[in-house]
């Protein structure tokens, strides 16, 4: 078990009434106040325990430090991986957007001319809101992703995003 720095303070006091063979109808008073401390210099045991104690939680930390930067190496790389795949995303749905609008304005023009139904014209805009949608999302998932990149690395490159 590690022992503490073990320092005492000893405060000490007596008090005696006795009389004196002379004068026996007087009493002398004797009283004493003391004060001891006795402070360690060297302890070899409370060293030796103290040192060993340290070099366990030193060697605790340095296993956890490990650790979080092993943690923080793979939070890292998964992120990179998330990033990529966001950009894909978001490219696949910046050219589904292109079709989705060319798709409402060709049922636009079909409805108009009297080859199609309201219904295949709200499919059309429907769709076309949840491309939008999907694109916002993935370009918000680009945004935090390099967001916690730069906050991983401190990489001045992911803070202009």
């Amino acid at each position: 078990a590690q022992r503490d720095f073990d320092f005492k303070v000893v405060f000490t006091g007596s008090y005696q009434s006795r009389f004196l063979k002379a004068n026996l109808s007087q009493p002398a008073d004797d009283w004493g106040v003391g004060l001891k401390a006795v402070i360690p210099l060297w302890d070899s045991h409370i060293t030796d325990s103290n040192v060993a104690g340290r070099l366990q939680k030193l060697n605790a930390l340095e296993r956890q430090r490990e650790q979080t930067l092993a943690d923080l190496r793979t939070a890292l790389v998964q992120n990179v991986e998330d990033f990529k795949s966001a950009i894909e995303t978001a490219k696949l749905l910046s050219n589904a957007l292109k079709y989705a609008q060319a798709d409402l304005k060709l049922k636009n023009e079909q409805f108009l001319s009297g080859l199609t139904e309201a219904e295949d014209v709200l499919r059309a805009q429907q769709n076309l809101i949840m491309v939008e949608l999907n694109l916002i999302n993935a370009l918000i998932d680009i945004k935090s992703t390099l967001a916690y990149i730069y906050f991983l690395t401190d990489d001045e490159r992911y803070k202009q995003w």
